[in-house]
């Protein structure tokens, strides 16, 4: 073969490999995304990952907020069994301190005198308008309530008694005053006073009494004890 006829052969060949090239090119154009398709699959994959986290952060605050309620919930047993205690604590002082009550007596309107000996005051008192056989060696101490007496009565007496047995005398012999203008009571600690207070002003003065530091009530012909506020 002639060097002419060569070259003539390799120009053909390239000429071929170039157009299959050419050709190949242009078939896989159509694979090569466009600028707005890409565009528009960015955006949807943002979309999916933006409602994931959303999901995600809104679980999230859902487990804080359950965990912020059940600690609420702690808190307020806590505080329950705090309020439950305190009140424990509350009665057992009342309790303590009405026992150490159980041996005075209060009366009122036993005429006072300018330098008056408390002491045979109240002897007089006792023996006379109680017929009970009372002496010095019964009484563990005795004195007025307050500082100056008023212009319609008296400063009560506050009396304690060396045995509950003549306390309880003294007690149970007071229907013997009746009409007197004089009258004895039970020495009751501050919160059994008030409970007293609010069981008179809802049942009436006739319907409540107390008995050893504890309080009853007359309701229905029936009685019965009064312990806090909730029994009234």
């Amino acid at each position: 073969m002639s060097k002419a006829s060569d070259k003539k052969l390799r120009s053909n060949s390239n000429s071929l490999s170039d157009s299959s090239v050419i050709r190949q090119s242009q078939e896989a154009l159509p694979l090569v995304p466009s600028e707005e398709f890409l565009e528009k699959l960015i955006e949807k994959v943002c979309k999916k990952l933006v409602v994931t986290l959303e999901n995600k952060i809104d679980q999230k605050f859902e487990d804080l907020n359950q965990k912020i309620l059940r600690m609420g919930e702690n808190v307020s047993k806590v505080e329950r069994r705090i309020q439950d205690n305190e009140y424990e604590v509350q009665s057992l002082n009342a309790i303590v301190d009405q026992l150490g009550r159980k041996n005075s007596l209060r009366i009122s309107g036993v005429p006072e005198h300018d330098k008056e000996d408390i002491l045979e005051t109240t002897l007089a008192f006792l023996n006379k308008h109680l017929n009970i056989s009372c002496s010095q060696s019964d009484i563990d101490d005795v004195f007025r309530i307050g500082t100056v007496k008023t212009k319609t009565g008296f400063r009560t007496i506050l009396v304690r008694f060396v045995t509950t047995m003549m306390r309880n005398k003294v007690y149970q012999a007071k229907k013997l005053l009746k009409n007197m203008g004089i009258s004895i009571f039970e020495d009751l600690s501050k919160s059994n006073y008030e409970l007293f207070q609010l069981a008179q002003r809802k049942h009436g003065r006739k319907n409540v009494w107390t008995m050893g530091g504890k309080l009853f009530i007359k309701e229905n012909e029936a009685k019965r004890l009064v312990n806090t506020i909730k029994d009234l």
